[in-house]
């Protein structure tokens, strides 16, 4: 049943006139009037068609027949009047009913009459009524103030019997109607005047002017919170639109000084966000295409690329909400792509049944558990919530104790560490809250209930399964490795006799990135006066010397310019953890870049057999990776311009394009009815929600972040134990350092 009214309610008023100016565009033209003409609607109403003279003899003709076949009233101008004085026409045609203006470029619901007239007859004092609409400025929807898609191409009968069922029938009022759809009380229009043809010619800005009017007679202009109407938008007017927008904006400024004011507060405000924002949990758990919940751990890195790439790869065929834990001890939710990756902060100890009451109302085909860092007390109660199977992704090493590179104090990989009881050695594990037997408990349930464990790479499963045996864990080349498909050749770039060979490193180095490794071998072949030169592609945990040159922090879509800018001869990894997949290593392998990797993990994996690539023990010293470097580049300028097919490599098979989707999309939904949130709570939530600015720990997070990076402060990253470094890291700060 309807939120609004029942079947056969009987309005007071049946006295009302659906004006609809027509000038060109057949097509649209008889969409629009066969969607008003299908329309059920219980209250009276008369449907005026006026013709304004169109440059279309195939238009008039057909709006001929249909006046002579339907109970249409047409009238025909003798000659072009414009848009303004055709609608001011029509109000003298419908002599003292209330009207609606609709352009001829929009398609209407069933009940679409009836939800405005129960506004209007609810309150006396509204002059003007317009709906939620695709494409309608302050009205729009999903986004604000934007022409919209209908979402994942819905039908405008469908988006509208979201907001019918599922939105509470409120008139919230608004600085001015929208005229592709607006009612319009008779009172008003006696009191006020009609358009004003005078000032605004052709067309557009004229309603806006007549809401101002009637609001400054004391009359509301309001939404329809529970109606959408679809607007193509931009056909009323064709190319003149931009023309007549800055002509309207002129004279509402000398007729109205405050309507700018007024138009920028509202928006501001937006009164309607918490609206919109339930229409989309509505659309949501309302929606065909599976919903899939992200539990992340919000701290940047492979782990948000991962969930980055498959929200863009599936932004028509999936929805991604993500939950992640924030700087202050708060959730953040992040909603789908076609809302603009809207973000929410929730109160983790205030707010936690609100959270949950968001996850219930979108009943989630499935649950990625991406990462549980900063989770790790609440994951079990998400999952609860959430109702559907999930999928545990293996993005590091987290599970296994809490560290998720396996390095010890100097950042190497130790073997030494490889079984569960040298992982631990405190009772409690640090940053999770939870002791070794919690830990454990909840490591094992999470491998244990998952429908599907999926790894990026052999090394990593090997890792767990010796950890976790019993449970299977595919592996899975990340989405860009699939949809790359096979690598190009590797080619080596022509270098001049007496040039230097330069070697680059990528991403943010700390210790076990080797950024300590770097700056030693840089420095030693410096000395050796060697024609050799570093460049780091990025920057690493403290400044280091000169002998680097550090570019400083990029963003993803940068880095294949940025390679084409200096023109490396090789890209080397100096890793001394065992890295887990590598996006950056895609994009090498992508530009054919001749690559220097350790022996341990997925760099050695993924480059099997790979010409120009060179692997080297992760264990070497300084003076052994000084020698290796030094071969690998005299073998590179020995084979300047050699281009080799890589024969070995095998094309990664479809899965995200394929099996993966086919399990999400046939998951089971949730059977469970859950109210929506209610109004009142979301609008307390965007409130609580408007940018206040950076906290305190952003702030002095920021701040030694400036001091490491200072020349003169360097020693303090020398002299600090890494593990300290990080720790403070954790407590002030979950973003990435680049984001800094």
């Amino acid at each position: 049943m309807s939120l609004w009214y029942s079947a056969g309610t009987q309005f007071v008023n049946n006295s009302l006139t659906v004006i609809v100016p027509v000038y060109s565009g057949l097509e649209i033209v008889k969409a629009c009037l066969e969607s008003v003409q299908q329309s059920v609607c219980e209250s009276a109403h008369e449907l005026l068609v006026i013709y304004d003279a169109g440059p279309e003899p195939d238009l008039e003709a057909y709006l001929e027949e249909l006046d002579r076949t339907t109970d249409i009233q047409l009238h025909k101008n003798q000659q072009n009047l414009g848009f303004v004085k055709t609608v001011n026409l029509g109000f003298q045609l419908a002599g003292s009913s209330d009207c609606i203006i609709l352009n001829s470029d929009t398609l209407v619901p069933d009940g679409w009459i009836d939800r405005m007239l129960f506004l209007a007859e609810r309150d006396a004092t509204i002059a003007t009524i317009t709906p939620f609409t695709n494409n309608g400025e302050i009205c729009s929807f999903p986004n604000f103030c934007q022409d919209n898609d209908l979402p994942w191409g819905m039908s405008h009968k469908s988006m509208d019997r979201i907001f019918r069922d599922t939105m509470p029938a409120d008139a919230v009022d608004i600085p001015t109607g929208v005229g592709f759809c607006m009612y319009l009380r008779r009172e008003a229009l006696d009191k006020v005047g009609s358009f004003d043809a005078k000032r605004f010619g052709r067309g557009y800005g004229e309603e806006n002017d007549f809401c101002r009017r009637a609001a400054e007679s004391g009359f509301r202009n309001v939404l329809c919170t529970n109606l959408f109407v679809f607007h193509s938008g931009g056909e009323s007017f064709g190319t003149e639109k931009k023309q007549l927008m800055e002509k309207a904006a002129d004279i509402m400024l000398a007729r109205h000084p405050n309507y700018g004011v007024l138009v920028t507060q509202f928006i501001g405000r937006d009164p309607l966000k918490a609206y919109r924002f339930q229409a989309a949990l509505s659309l949501l758990q309302h929606c065909d295409e599976p919903v899939v919940l992200v539990l992340n751990h919000g701290m940047g890195g492979g782990a948000n690329k991962y969930i980055n790439d498959l929200r863009q790869f599936y932004q028509r065929n999936a929805h991604f909400v993500v939950i992640e834990p924030g700087d202050r001890g708060d959730w953040i939710i992040t909603l789908p792509q076609w809302l603009q990756g809207l973000q929410l902060s929730l109160d983790v100890d205030k707010e936690e049944e609100l959270l949950f009451s968001i996850i219930q109302s979108i009943k989630p085909n499935f649950t990625l558990v991406n990462h549980i860092k900063g989770l790790e007390t609440q994951v079990q109660n998400l999952l609860r919530v959430a109702d559907s199977e999930y999928a545990l992704i293996l993005h590091d090493y987290y599970l296994i104790s809490a560290n998720p590179t396996l390095t010890d104090s100097e950042g190497r990989f130790s073997p030494e560490r490889m079984t569960k009881s040298a992982l631990f050695k405190k009772d409690i594990i640090a940053g999770s809250g939870l002791s070794v037997v919690e830990w454990r408990a909840l490591c094992d349930s999470l491998f244990e209930n998952a429908s599907f464990v999926i790894a990026p790479s052999n090394s990593v499963r090997d890792i767990f399964e010796k950890h976790y045996p019993g449970y299977c864990v595919e592996v899975r080349n990340h989405l860009d490795a699939e949809l790359i498909g096979c690598y190009p050749p590797v080619q080596i770039r022509s270098i001049f006799e007496h040039s230097p060979v330069r070697v680059g490193i990528l991403g943010a180095l700390g210790k076990e990135k080797g950024a300590d490794i770097l700056e030693s071998v840089a420095e030693k072949a410096r000395r050796q006066g060697l024609a050799i030169e570093f460049y780091l592609v990025g920057f690493a945990y403290r400044p280091l010397s000169s002998a680097v040159v550090t570019h400083g922090v990029y963003q993803e879509t940068q880095l294949k310019g940025l390679l084409d800018n200096f023109k490396p001869n090789f890209i080397w990894y100096p890793c001394l953890c065992s890295e887990t997949y590598c996006f950056t290593l895609s994009t090498v392998m992508e530009m054919g870049l001749p690559v220097m990797v350790t022996d341990i993990g997925a760099l050695q994996e993924r480059t099997r057999g790979r010409p120009f690539t060179k692997v080297v023990p992760y264990q070497s010293t300084v003076d052994e990776w000084l020698l290796e470097i030094k071969t690998f580049a005299e073998e590179i300028r020995s084979d300047s311009g050699a281009v080799k097919v890589w024969e070995q490599q095998q094309k990664v098979p479809p899965y995200y394009s394929g099996e993966f989707y086919e399990i999400i999309k046939n998951a089971s939904r949730s059977g469970k009815n859950t109210e929506m949130p209610s109004i009142d709570s979301i609008e307390a939530l965007l409130e609580k929600n408007v940018p206040r600015g950076v906290g305190l720990k952003a702030k002095i997070y920021q701040l030694l972040i400036k001091l490491r990076m200072h020349p003169r402060l360097a020693w303090v990253s020398v002299v600090m134990p890494y593990s300290l470094q990080k720790k403070i890291k954790r407590m002030l700060s979950r973003k990435s350092v680049h984001e800094y």
